[in-house]
């Protein structure tokens, strides 16, 4: 099943019922953390995002929609904002004349920016120098311009539902793009790919795009913007080897996903195991290979 945009909003699309991309990857990583996630027992179940998100989506949201659509969305405090008064200033019995007009003014704002999201000043700023990287970049506007944007499919496997939405999609190339922000340098992004396994998110996109038009991904990019100084943004794409590997992750782990969604009984966390070191840390420690 294809959803358009329109049709699922985000936070229906995070809200549904089905297997994605993320909880499959949590599984992977760690059964017990996503038991306890999906009992609602783990301590961080229910934290959002948090900023870095949403600045992600912002600068997603200012690439794709037009200007009225964005100013529906979000609060752009582009000449400054008002400093938000503290629980004590709101709640002083005699406020004094300065807190009162801090009250009134921060009354004010609110009124003006309604259930919109606040972006800073501070946000706005880092936001144009991101988009000011990005269009530097004439290979990612060019593939951003050619994609359709925020495509979901959706399909039913052994009883349950799998989902993904794809950043940008072209079914006619049979090319997708993700679009990541990092606060780290490009040149750092590899470290992002371990510690969030993006190549399974690149792998799980593949599979349901497979099973819903009966055809492979050629290409899948990701396009990162930088959200520190010099924000840059390049295309970058992974190695085939660990993209066909990646299929057999993705595979297995799924089957794996749902058998024990079933039987409500996971793998338990082993009490032994092999300390393994990457080259790089080996040649670091003095052991070189013959």
């Amino acid at each position: 099943m294809i959803i358009l945009p329109q049709d699922l909003s985000i936070r229906r699309y995070h809200a549904y019922d089905a297997i994605t991309s993320s909880k499959l990857r949590q599984f992977i990583k760690s059964p017990e953390t996503y038991k306890d996630r999906l009992n609602g027992t783990h301590p961080d179940c229910h934290k959002t995002g948090g900023r870095h998100y949403i600045i992600g989506q912002v600068f997603e949201d200012m690439i794709t929609l037009s200007t009225e659509e964005l100013q529906e969305m979000y609060f752009f405090c582009k000449g400054g904002e008002p400093e938000k008064p503290s629980e004590r200033v709101i709640n002083a019995k005699k406020p004094s004349s300065e807190s009162v007009t801090k009250i009134r003014d921060w009354k004010k704002f609110l009124s003006r920016v309604g259930d919109r999201n606040v972006i800073t000043t501070q946000e706005c700023n880092m936001l144009q120098k991101m988009l000011d990287g990005y269009y530097k970049n004439a290979t990612a506007t060019q593939m951003w311009l050619t994609m359709e944007k925020q495509i979901t499919i959706r399909k039913e496997h052994r009883g349950y539902q799998l989902q993904c939405r794809f950043d940008g999609l072209n079914t006619k190339l049979h090319t997708a793009c993700d679009l990541k922000t990092t606060s780290k340098p490009l040149e750092d992004f590899n470290k992002a790919i371990y510690d969030y396994r993006y190549d399974l998110q690149l792998a799980y996109y593949s599979e349901l795009y497979r099973m819903q038009f009966k055809e492979e991904l050629k290409d899948f990019s990701f396009i990162v913007v930088e959200t520190i100084y010099p924000y840059r943004c390049q295309v970058m794409t992974l190695p085939r080897l660990i993209r066909e590997s990646s299929k057999h992750i993705v595979v297995e782990g799924v089957t794996q996903m749902i058998d024990c969604l079933n039987s409500n009984e996971y793998p338990e966390f082993a009490e032994t195991s092999k300390i393994n070191l990457s080259q790089w840390q080996l040649s670091g420690m003095g052991y070189e290979e013959e």
